[in-house]
């Protein structure tokens, strides 16, 4: 993998920081960049298989839902400390205007990793998942504002889908996350994960139920770990089983 390492540089201004052929990058205290939208160079790359950025203050939102092509290629995202990241797709609404996105959105997405980002309170909308088909493991660390790890963002009169699927996510890791209420709390949206093989969530005093409306994952559970859960009621959602 052809991977390009930047510390504390202008990357908005720097024309030939990001070859065309570059497969990743990790961006390390770059704090003028407001999202990826600003970063020259980055519309040019065709392959684009892992993105890091590390510390760099400014960002608010890591892509626009008008700016999403660079990253159909895209395999790991990795946000560590970031102090001002509101979500990770901005400008969602834009979704709900247009019903899809761009073919191939984050259609190769297996790994999210999010650490340290105190400010943002959810992590995916609903109507992103039909395009993470390929997502495997979601990662949560230390995030204090973290309140839902997928949220419904259907509203007023919007149909939603019955049912919405992620066939391959295996593993979710949520440690240090004192303001989680749920993993997801949609009533209207049946989410399945049917591969899913292991939970753990630790120090997550909000949470009252592990488990959501209308999965059941226990057929295929092969690893739960839970510490430190003061508010847990029980581990299922009231209507799990019905």
């Amino acid at each position: 993998m052809k991977l390009i390492v930047c510390y504390h540089i202008d990357i908005c201004e720097e024309p030939n920081w990001l070859p065309s052929d570059a497969q990743g990058f990790y961006i390390k205290d770059c704090k003028d960049v407001r999202s990826l939208d600003d970063m020259s160079g980055l519309q040019e790359v065709t392959d684009l298989r892992l993105c890091a950025v590390d510390g760099c203050d400014g960002l608010e939102f890591v892509v626009s839902s008008h700016y999403l092509k660079p990253l159909q290629n895209l395999e790991s995202l990795y946000l560590c400390s970031l102090k001002n990241l509101n979500v990770v797709v901005g400008a969602v609404e834009a979704i709900a205007k247009s019903a899809l996105l761009p073919a191939g959105t984050f259609s190769s997405l297996q790994k999210i990793e999010v650490d340290v980002c105190r400010k943002i309170k959810d992590l995916l909308p609903l109507r992103l998942l039909r395009y993470l088909q390929n997502l495997q493991t979601i990662n949560v660390i230390a995030s204090d504002q973290m309140e839902e790890i997928i949220w419904s963002d259907y509203e007023g009169g919007e149909e939603a889908p019955e049912k919405l699927t992620l066939p391959k996510l295996k593993t979710v890791i949520l440690h240090e996350l004192f303001a989680l209420k749920s993993i997801y709390s949609g009533s209207t949206t049946v989410l399945i994960c049917d591969s899913l093989k292991r939970i753990e969530i630790q120090l997550s005093e909000e949470i009252e139920s592990v488990f959501w409306t209308g999965f059941n994952p226990l057929p295929t559970l092969e690893h739960l770990q839970l510490g430190r859960l003061d508010n847990l009621k029980s581990m299922f959602d009231e209507e799990v089983l019905a």
